[in-house]
């Protein structure tokens, strides 16, 4: 009872703060989520806190298709029983980028998620054989090694901007707003958006301990990297507007009170 009504209050908190800062904005989309997402992603923390183990809540970033975003509010970010669209290259979990820039070519629409990375490791190398260990919740790791080699080679990466945390479990992330290539070419508007969930989770999940938030810029030779990822998607046809994002919740029946 304590959970449900803790996740009703924030979540009626949350709703009149974005209301009142993106109504403005179509682009936006606050999610509706079914409550068993919530649920599962504070049970997450709770486990967390009594193994030991870090319980910090924070923001990351997925990039998939409008299509997508029905299946998405209704179960979450799954990927057991899910093919692979574009290569686990560090093994099995859910992929999340660390800034909202490096990966919007990889979907049509971006995902603004709550991740507990719990207990995380550096992954230097890439394969299939990254198993994640009973200790280990997740991964960091960077795709520019696996196109520039892997630990042994200085070279690459040369910042962080191509960073992902690589989750074990479903329950480790609740999606809670998405956004359109619109928002992408804004960048100020993101890094708002950014900095708003950000603080929701430290209101709500870190006990009220600010977190500050900065904006992430790739090194000039991870810039040459970028121009190959947004050509390869460019070729698969990913660069659609926002017609895309409206077009489906026009016709969809589930259609968000938040346009």
């Amino acid at each position: 009872l304590h959970l449900l009504t803790s996740t009703s209050c924030m979540e009626n908190d949350i709703v009149s703060r974005f209301r009142s800062r993106y109504s403005r904005h179509a682009a936006i989309l606050l999610f509706e989520l079914d409550n068993s997402i919530m649920r599962r992603f504070m049970n997450c923390q709770e486990k967390f806190g009594r193994q030991g183990k870090p319980t910090k809540v924070t923001v990351a970033f997925h990039y998939t298709r409008a299509k997508n975003i029905d299946s998405i509010q209704q179960e979450g970010l799954c990927y057991k029983d899910q093919p692979i669209k574009h290569g686990a290259v560090f093994g099995d979990g859910i992929y999340v980028a660390t800034n909202p820039d490096a990966f919007s070519s990889f979907g049509e629409v971006g995902l603004v998620c709550l991740i507990l990375p719990g207990v995380s490791k550096q992954r230097n190398t890439v394969g299939w054989d990254n198993e994640l260990s009973d200790e280990v919740d997740s991964y960091l790791g960077n795709k520019l090694l696996k196109r520039f080699g892997n630990s042994n080679d200085a070279e690459f990466p040369k910042s962080s901007y191509f960073d992902e945390v690589i989750l074990a479990e479903e329950e480790q992330v609740v999606p809670v707003c998405a956004y359109t290539k619109d928002v992408v070419n804004n960048k100020d508007l993101l890094f708002d958006l950014t900095c708003f969930w950000q603080h929701s989770a430290d209101h709500f999940f870190n006990d009220k301990q600010h977190t500050s938030v900065h904006r992430v810029y790739p090194a000039f030779e991870d810039l040459q990297y970028e121009h190959i990822v947004k050509y390869n998607a460019q070729k698969r046809n990913w660069s659609k507007t926002a017609h895309v994002f409206q077009t489906y919740y026009n016709t969809n029946s589930r259609k968000s009170n938040f346009w």
